[in-house]
């Protein structure tokens, strides 16, 4: 998508599943919690005027987990799956290593 301006519309609801709170043994990874994610975003970009058929719609899933390597790096790997309504859109399973920070 290409354009001047852009217009996005990003919900999400993010839920507890599991508090693991443990590490193991003596390996310096510490994990925190298991949390699930649903989103939904709505979204176009373009040149010109507003128009309500340039807008992509997608909704999607994610497990995280929540932790910290090394006792000070906070890290959230994320496992998820998205999935675009419009004509043209693809389906993906995608897993992130990120610093919430």
């Amino acid at each position: 998508m290409r354009g001047d301006q852009m217009h996005l519309l990003s919900l999400s609801y993010h839920f507890p599943i599991l508090w693991l709170e443990r590490g193991y043994e003596t390996l310096p990874i510490f994990l925190w919690r298991l949390h699930g994610v649903v989103y939904s975003d709505v979204g176009a970009a373009f040149f010109g005027k507003l128009g309500w058929d340039r807008f992509k719609a997608s909704l999607g899933a994610e497990l995280r987990v929540d932790g910290v390597l090394g006792y000070y790096l906070p890290f959230t790997l994320q496992l998820g799956y998205a999935y675009g309504f419009m004509e043209g859109a693809d389906n993906r399973v995608y897993f992130l290593l990120n610093n919430p920070i």
